[in-house]
């Protein structure tokens, strides 16, 4: 921004200067010697255009922009009784209106009519919406809004035309020193020029008036509104249709109809000034610090033990802060690679504690797998001592048979026929015990697998997550304080 850096460092410099004693003394002197010798004369007239309308208006333009695009239409049926010759096309709407109007009718023979008038209907497109209408009308009031205000300000100039002198003779010690501060100022605001692509914050308050006059002045050549001049403007009260009440675009524009319409004041204010006295107590208070200023330099020119002693005294001041940042510097990286340190190393127990953690969960479970499969050894080798006692008794069984068979064969043939039924029932229940027995372990076994690979694959999911999330936090918080170091290095 134009001046800003002067503007800056001579608000730095009252600043600084404000609790200096010799400094406060000196502008005590200024004001007291010769005061009754200042002299300043002329006239002064500023504009101060009201913001709230500009800025109301500013942001509904894009709305109305946006809206004007959408370009809303409708078809219309055109009626129109002309001469048969003319007619472009007979519909039944023409047949019936012909039947009801035989007057149009020129001659009948036989079954042949023959009209000398008839009804023709043309559709065409039309713009004349209602919302197009409320469009043409809020850009047409909005010109004339903005227009009644930039002509009045037109009218208003600012300008400014005024001299002052201020002579001061100062008398400290031996020293006489005489200060004479004579200016003379006109100024007169040419037409300000104005780029629409420029940011809104960079414009003057005059230049956004020019550019919402412009904006609006271009609406009304838009094709769609250039199309609707001489349609019948709405009145008020403004009718909601569905698209004005459901349309973002249409709601913005409506709310700027009734704002424009409600609102009767000027738009700006006139501050004018003019006589003998147009310098503010804060003017002159500026004005005395340039005076000490000029004072200070010419003592120093004129003074060159004074100012080597000084500028000796600034050299020491600028190394003593010099180190004194660095000092702080020092002393702010410290902190901070101790505060990471610790971060770090409390991130890493967090680790450390929860991977052991994990292991015993995982330990536990191991456990009982391992319990699960040592239950299901011991079922096994129940089973199997099962079977060898089976057979043990099968083999006990064919030597009775043996045995009895040459005392009554017929007997024992009928014994072993039921013995051998016997043992194949027995053998029969048998194996489906022993298959029953290990179907229910092989189930009990993949069941007891499956919830222990789900049991072991959350833990694990949620091992990583969690992990991960320590893993982005402990990074996070490295980066912030690399940044932070960064930025103090930069500052530096």
């Amino acid at each position: 921004m134009k001046f800003y850096n002067l503007f800056s460092a001579f608000e730095e410099f009252k600043g600084k200067l404000a609790e200096d004693k010799d400094f406060v003394q000196l502008i005590d002197e200024l004001k007291m010697a010769d005061a009754s010798l200042d002299h300043c004369s002329g006239a002064i007239s500023n504009k101060v255009i009201d913001l709230d309308w500009v800025e109301t208006i500013e942001d509904c333009l894009l709305d109305i922009d946006r809206a004007i695009n959408e370009q809303r239409r409708f078809i219309e049926n055109i009626e129109e009784v002309v001469g048969i010759e003319k007619a472009r096309r007979i519909t039944s709407e023409s047949v019936r209106h012909l039947a009801q109007h035989t007057n149009l009718i020129s001659k009948v023979e036989d079954d042949t009519v023959t009209p000398e008038k008839i009804l023709n209907i043309h559709r065409e497109e039309s713009f004349s919406v209602y919302e197009n209408r409320f469009l043409y009308t809020l850009c047409s009031d909005l010109v004339r809004f903005i227009d009644k205000r930039f002509e009045a300000l037109q009218n208003v100039t600012d300008s400014a035309s005024f001299n002052f002198k201020m002579p001061r003779t100062l008398r400290k010690g031996g020293e006489i020193a005489t200060v004479d501060l004579e200016f003379s100022y006109a100024s007169a605001h040419a037409e300000e020029q104005l780029d629409l692509q420029t940011d809104v914050t960079q414009l003057t308050d005059y230049q956004r008036v020019l550019r919402i006059r412009r904006i609006a002045t271009d609406f009304l050549t838009t094709p769609l509104l250039r199309g609707l001049r001489g349609c019948e403007p709405i009145k008020p009260p403004l009718v909601k249709t569905n698209v004005m009440k459901k349309n973002i675009h249409f709601i913005k524009a409506a709310e700027l109809y009734t704002y424009i319409n409600q609102y009767s004041r000027l738009g700006y204010s006139v501050y004018a000034n003019e006589g003998q006295d147009l310098l503010s107590g804060e003017t002159k208070q500026e004005l005395y610090n340039t005076m000490a200023l000029a004072y200070f330099i010419v003592k120093l020119s004129a003074d060159g033990t004074l100012k080597k002693s000084l500028y000796d005294e600034h050299l020491r001041e600028i190394e003593r802060r010099r180190r004194a940042l660095e000092e702080e510097e020092m002393l702010r990286s410290n902190k901070l690679n101790y505060l990471l340190e610790q971060a770090r190393q409390e991130e890493r127990k967090k680790y450390l504690d929860e991977i052991d953690r994990l292991n015993s969960l995982l330990r536990g479970l191991q456990e009982k797998l391992n319990y699960y499969k040592m239950n299901y050894i011991r079922q096994t080798r129940t089973v199997n001592k099962l079977a060898l006692s089976l057979k043990r008794l099968a083999k006990k069984m064919d030597k009775e048979i043996d045995y009895h068979q040459d005392l009554k064969q017929r007997e024992i043939s009928t014994l072993k026929k039921d013995w051998e039924h016997f043992v194949d029932h027995t053998r029969k229940m048998r194996d489906d015990q022993v298959a029953q027995i290990q179907l229910a372990c092989r189930e009990q076994l993949k069941e007891q697998r499956a919830n222990y690979e789900k049991s072991l694959a959350e833990i694990q999911k949620t091992h990583q997550q969690e992990v991960m999330q320590l893993s982005a936090q402990y990074q996070k918080q490295i980066d912030d304080l690399t940044q932070q170091i960064k930025t103090l290095k930069s500052k530096k």
